[in-house]
């Protein structure tokens, strides 16, 4: 265990600082994290999907891409590219109980 002198308003309080402590390694990665994926201040959408549900929402998005649809709406073709992308890179979570289609066990 490592002690830290901790001075403020002249008095001499020591604290104890576990630099093996698992908060403490977790906090670290996590400013490491930051510096590599810094958030913005944008605002966005976050949706939620059963399985099913995202399978076909990839399925309906790469038949527009391979059909040229947002050529044909007049999108921009790099916004259409970077949802895909974002559709792709999506991540598996736990479901909130407002989502439907859930099957309830």
């Amino acid at each position: 265990m490592i002690y830290l002198d901790y001075n403020k308003s002249n008095s001499n309080t020591v604290m104890a600082f576990d630099h093996t402590s698992p908060f403490t390694e977790y906090n670290d990665l996590m400013k490491q994290a930051q510096k590599y994926a810094p958030t913005t201040n944008n605002k966005g959408w976050n949706i939620e999907t059963t399985a099913s549900q995202y399978e076909y929402l990839c399925e309906v998005l790469m038949d527009a891409y391979s059909n040229d649809i947002a050529e044909q709406k007049g999108w921009d073709i790099q916004t259409f590219d970077n949802l895909i992308d974002n559709i792709c890179n999506a991540k598996e979570t736990y479901l909130s109980s407002t989502v439907k289609g859930v099957l309830v066990k």
